[in-house]
């Protein structure tokens, strides 16, 4: 486990800034966008999260990608990566056209009814502004995936830099000219900038025979794109349930949220760069590394968890007077910040054994503890915590944490227990052929299975 640690903070240390990066660009945006005015701020925010939570979707899709990819690089076969670099950008443009309509329409639903009508212009302003960056959003997760394959994560980094800087430098004199509409063109054209400035790193996908292997990428990503659906319905849950049940405690949890999203970026590279480990391991038949991979991954997570939780416990005062100058709210916010504190802790390492899972090709059993740790532990938990036993605001955190930790303990459980990572065998090919080979299992190697083989792949 020693021997793959400190590769794994090498490649994943890229991914987990740029994941920080790219959060950036969104306070970016919103601090634009509050310099226009409140109700540009309140759209542009209630914009990014219609966005990115239809958007996620796509994301989940294209992650299909990391075990196709990662495998054939560790096989090095590089007309696979090619290949499988191709069906992930087709996929990509496919999932643009069709999320880029959900988005609008979703955008001109939202009645006046549910918005003030200069607010609900303003959003769809906005949203029409944002649109054009959706499939270089896409594609650059399908280049990421071949970078993070291929240990090339540095270029992955630059890229998301670039792609602040852009923002920064572009968004004050749109937003001057064009309002929320020019935020959203800024934030488009650093989509641009990122994934331009990743392709030229990137090998030149291949786009012949691609479309024979898409049902192996959609296969191993839908479980992805549902699964992060869920996860973001869960945390928008957890608002407005705050909002109906704690109305008081509204500001504080979103101080809290907004300091968890931050820092939860970095675990998210990590878990980028265990995938990416994972499935090279499997991928040259090296059942051994994957293994250590994923455990080192683990307790990467938990240390990085700890580090990242422990000022939030500590000083969470100070942390909550950065997001906001109200008296009540810096006052409200240390119970929340602390248990926040915890939170991120179950939440880094969740999202690195979900990593594993999908590096190995095993998505759909992660589905199933996302959903069972969330919607059938964690929330309604949370809200008999808060309703029942007075808890409140806290209460529901209390759960949130709690689903959270059941998932990293069914993921955990998964891989030791139930041999995910354990390999089986492979059809001989030899590694300079060139013919398309879709994704049968997720792990494979010329020596027999540990445990008995599935009559069928692997969830």
């Amino acid at each position: 486990m020693n021997s793959q640690l400190i590769p794994l903070l090498r490649a994943g240390a890229p991914l987990a800034l740029a994941s920080l990066a790219q959060t950036l660009v969104g306070t970016l945006a919103l601090v634009v966008a509050g310099r226009v005015g409140e109700r540009e701020l309140g759209a542009v925010g209630l914009g990014s999260s219609l966005f990115f939570t239809i958007a996620a979707f796509g994301v989940g899709l294209l992650l299909g990608v990391d075990p196709i990819v990662s495998g054939a690089a560790g096989r090095g076969d590089r007309e696979g990566v090619r290949r499988a670099v191709g069906q992930g950008l087709l996929l990509a443009f496919a999932a643009a056209l069709v999320l880029a309509g959900v988005i609008a329409l979703a955008a001109v639903m939202l009645g006046p009814g549910l918005l003030a009508v200069d607010t609900r212009i303003d959003l769809q302003r906005y949203i029409w502004g944002r649109l054009p960056g959706l499939a270089p959003y896409l594609a650059f997760v399908v280049l990421r995936s071949a970078a993070a394959a291929r240990a090339r994560t540095g270029r992955v980094l630059l890229a998301s830099a670039l792609a602040s800087t852009c923002v920064l430098l572009t968004a004050p004199a749109l937003a001057s000219e064009l309002g929320v509409l020019g935020v959203g063109l800024a934030e488009s054209g650093g989509a641009l900038v990122q994934v331009l400035v990743l392709a030229r790193g990137a090998p030149r996908p291949s786009f012949a025979r691609a479309r024979s292997g898409l049902v192996a990428v959609v296969r191993s990503g839908l479980p992805v794109g549902l699964a992060l659906v869920a996860e973001y319905a869960v945390f928008a849950s957890l608002g407005w349930l705050v909002a109906r049940i704690d109305p008081g405690h509204l500001g504080a949890h979103q101080v809290a949220m907004a300091w968890l999203g931050t820092l939860f970026m970095l675990p998210v590279g990590l878990g980028a760069g265990v995938a990416a480990a994972v499935g090279r391991a499997l991928g040259r038949a090296d059942a051994l590394s994957a293994r250590d991979s994923a455990r080192a991954g683990a307790w990467a997570a938990l240390a990085l968890g700890i580090m990242l939780g422990a000022p939030l416990v500590l000083v969470p005062e100070a942390l909550a007077a950065w997001v906001t100058r109200e008296p009540a709210v810096i006052a409200a916010a240390p119970v929340l910040m602390r248990i926040a504190g915890f939170v991120l802790v179950a939440d880094s390492v969740q999202v690195v054994a979900v990593g594993a899972s999908r590096g190995a090709g095993a998505t759909r059993f992660a589905l199933g503890a996302c959903l069972s740790g969330h919607y059938l532990l964690g929330l309604p938990l949370g809200v008999t915590l808060a309703t029942h036993a007075g808890l409140g605001a806290a209460g529901l955190w209390l759960g949130l944490g709690v689903g959270l930790s059941a998932i990293a303990g069914l993921l955990g459980w998964r891989n030791r227990r139930t041999g995910e990572l354990e390999p089986s065998p492979c059809p001989s090919r030899s590694r300079e052929s060139s013919s398309p080979a879709l994704w049968t299992a997720p792990l494979c190697s010329p020596l027999p299975p540990a445990l008995p083989a599935s009559p069928r792949p692997l969830p």
